[in-house]
This record gives structure tokens, sequence and C-alpha cells, in this order.
């Protein structure tokens, strides 16, 4: 008797779709339940970056008005989480229609807006919690007796500098996020306003920048600063062989002054050419000079005294520059020449005098030899080249980058 078919159990075919049926509503389950406990643990660390922010805000009114300032990212461990909290303030007119630093009456109230965020690293791009306040500046309507002051502080392209300290007198205050401080209760007349902040320099190079600005009462004024990050600019002088290393034997030369070497900055972005005179040491073969300049956008030109093409130097805001400024190899070498039968060749001054249209004069930083030698470097370019008090042939050398020493001969008759 044949056996019924239905006792022969499952296909092989039966099996393996079971499996993939199987297989799929496990994944999904498995997705679900996944997604589930990202999303329970999003919503308790969000839970916990609220905390943080009403503990910031609280932070915040508790401190004294001058004293709410903006503060950089900082993190906090919580549990197995790292969160980052950051805050940032800004100065407001009352009713949030301007800024502190856009004038009008000074009757009307000033407030600090007090932004603070919280980002931890599973938001998977979900927005950070954030929680605001403001804070009102006490005495902030001071009625028309006195004046008073929203200063601005901008860098190179007119983006805002938080934490400057601007003083009008013994009234001072700290710029934010916006790059505005405002300063109340006045006495009217010229008052003399100054911006500062340790590491940033003027346009001009100086570490603070100050106006006078008319106060009047019951009005705000608006003065403007501008104040950026500096460049640590090194510039070193030396005597190069054709090679570019440095020939220690030679040494630099003084100016006709004996003020000695002198490298400048210059810039273009000037409307009167400035240049920045580095001083520093005048003897031996090679001196390094440094200065805090202006982070100019399109940088510097480094020169050697008047003379020679400038070494352009990029100016990075807060960052460091250096540059080399060349100066050729000269052998001198001090002759008898009619009519003179002897003449002291010991202990001369060679002198150099620029050709053209540089008007310039270098001397000689150390007496020649007893053999009536002396190495000497120069700036690139023609110089004419003479012994000081000796109506010798002077001798016209034209001196380049990247050329070997050259040897003058120079004639002495006394």
């Amino acid at each position: 008797m044949e056996a019924d078919r239905r006792d022969g159990g499952m296909t092989i075919v039966e099996v393996v779709v079971a499996m993939v049926v199987f297989a799929i509503v496990a994944l999904g389950l498995l997705t679900s339940v996944t997604k589930s406990l990202a999303l329970t643990r999003d919503n308790r660390a969000r839970v916990v970056a609220a905390n943080l922010a009403e503990s910031e805000i609280g932070i915040v009114r508790a401190t004294v008005y001058d004293q709410i300032v903006a503060l950089p990212p900082r993190t906090q461990t919580v549990g197995q989480l790292t969160y980052t909290v950051s805050r940032s303030v800004s100065s407001v007119l009352a009713g949030g229609t301007g800024s502190a630093c856009s004038g009008g009456s000074v009757t009307r109230e000033i407030y600090k807006k007090v932004a603070v965020k919280v980002t931890f690293p599973t938001m998977a791009g979900t927005r950070p919690v954030q929680a605001d306040t403001i804070v009102r500046a006490p005495d902030a309507a001071v009625g028309t007796t006195t004046g008073a002051i929203g200063a601005t502080v901008v860098d190179r392209v007119g983006q805002p500098v938080p934490g400057v300290t601007v003083a009008v007198g013994a009234v001072s205050g700290v710029t934010d996020d916006s790059g505005c401080v405002y300063l109340n209760g006045l006495t009217p007349g010229n008052l003399t306003v100054t911006a500062s902040l340790l590491g940033y320099v003027t346009p001009a190079g100086a570490t603070s920048s100050s106006s006078v600005v008319g106060v009047t009462a019951g009005v705000i004024s608006s003065p403007q600063f501008q104040l950026d990050a500096a460049t640590t600019v090194s510039v070193r002088v030396a005597v190069l062989a054709a090679d570019g290393s440095e020939l220690p034997a030679y040494t630099l030369p003084r100016s006709s002054s004996q003020a000695g070497v002198v490298p400048l900055l210059d810039n273009p972005d000037r409307t009167t050419v400035t240049r920045t005179t580095l001083t520093g040491p005048v003897t031996g073969a090679a001196a390094t000079w440094q200065v805090a300049a202006y982070p100019f956008g399109n940088g510097y030109e480094a020169h050697l005294g008047a003379c020679g093409p400038g070494v352009a130097v990029t100016t990075p805001q807060g960052g460091a520059a250096s540059v080399t400024l060349g100066l050729a190899p000269v052998d001198v070498q001090l002759a008898v020449a009619p009519p003179a039968v002897t003449a002291t060749l010991a202990g001369r001054t060679v002198q150099a005098v620029a050709v053209g249209a540089c008007a310039q004069t270098w001397t000689g930083l150390v007496a020649t030899a007893a053999d009536g030698s002396l190495k000497l470097g120069l700036p690139y370019g023609t110089w004419r080249l003479t012994v000081v008090g000796d109506p010798g042939s002077p001798t016209v050398v034209t001196l380049a980058a990247g050329a070997a020493p050259t040897p003058v001969t120079l004639g002495v008759t006394t």
C-alpha cells in the first residue's frame, strides 16, 4: 500500500523558504529593538545634556554682569559619555531689536543674551541641546545726564573679536561674541578709549588701539577698533654662499649712521608705506630679529635696508613666519696705489654707497686686517666701494644672489 504523502515531511525547498522567512522576521525584529535601544540611549543622553545646559544657565545667572563672558568649548563626562558645553554671549538692546553697539539712546535697557549649547558623540545628526537666557545690565537706563559707549572690535576681515578689554579711564569691559562691549555712566566730553588683548596688535603693529571718542549725554557713542592675532615674524640676515649656506667668516655691515643692519617689513595694504624697523645685534656674520606683526591678508615684503628686492612673507593669524635675507660675500683687498710708495692698510674702513635710486650708505663693521683684507657682506645690488678718507679710485660692483664671493681691490694712496 502506498504511503501517505503527508507522512514524508517537508521538502528541502520548503525548509529553505521557511528559514528565509524566519531570517527576515528576525532581522526586522532585531532592527526594531536596536533602534529602540538607540532611541532610549539618545533620549537619556539628551536629558543629561539638558541638565548640563540648565546648570550652565544657572551659573550665568549667579555671575556678576561684567564677568558674564563667552567661554571656549569644554568637556564633561557623565557616565560613559563625554559632553561638550559651549557658551556664547552678545549684548542687545531691550526687546532684542539691535546691538548695544549700534548707537541710540542710553535710556534703553541693555541686556546680555547668553546661549548655551551641549553636544555629545552619539547625536547621530540630531540637533544639539540648547538653552538661552538674558541678563539685564545693572543701571542700564541711566537717564540723560551721562553718556555711554558701545565699542566694537573687529579683525582684518571685519569679523568680531571677543575677549578684548576696552577701557575708558577706570571704567572697562570685555567684548562679547559679537565683538561688542557696553560702557555706561560716562561723563560727557572727549574721552580716550583703549582696546587691547594679549597677543593681538593693530595694523600699525601696536599692542593696543586708542581713540578719542566724543561722549554726549543721553547718547550711545559707537567707536570701532581693529585688532588681530599677531604673526610672529622672524627675520634672519646672513651672508650666503652660492649654495645658500651661511658664511660665518664674513661680517655684517653697518649703516652710515652706525645703526647696524636694519631689516624692514613693508606692507602694500597701507596707503602710505610704513616700515617696521627691527632692532637687534649689529655684530657677527648673522643676526635674527623677531617682531609681532599685524596679519595683513597679502603679508609683507622683507627688505634689508632700503635696497634690493623684497622677499615675500606670509602672515597667518596668530601663527609664525620666517624669512632669511641674504647678503652677498665680498672679498675686499687693499693695495698701495700710486703716487703712494707706502700706505697703512690695516685698520682702514671700507665704505659702500648704493648706485642708482636707492641712496644708502654702508660701512665696514670691522676694520681691515693687518694685510688690508676684509670679508664683508652687502645687500644684493650695485655698490660703489671706497676707502674712507682716501681719494683713491673707487670700484663699482654688482652683487647678485647665488654667486661666489666677489673679489674687490681698492687702491690706497694715503
